[in-house]
């Protein structure tokens, strides 16, 4: 699962949580809400799942998004 909010196209704010935490979490809703409401930077965030997200899996979202 990941959060994508494509609210200014010059800027994007990647939010890396620790493994132990969710796209769920209050810190993504708050950073969510203040890049919808302000629309000073898009925001992305995605589920890092110990049990299933590995480094090459969160580098090959991080060059997509780069590029």
């Amino acid at each position: 699962m990941f959060i994508y909010e494509k609210t200014n196209q010059e800027v994007l704010l990647i939010h890396l949580h620790g493994f132990a935490s969710s796209v769920k979490s209050s810190k993504v809703s708050i950073i969510r809400d203040f890049a919808i409401t302000t629309g000073k930077f898009s925001f992305f965030a995605m589920d890092m799942d110990y049990q299933s997200t590995t480094t090459s899996k969160v580098l090959e979202v991080l060059d997509a998004l780069v590029k």
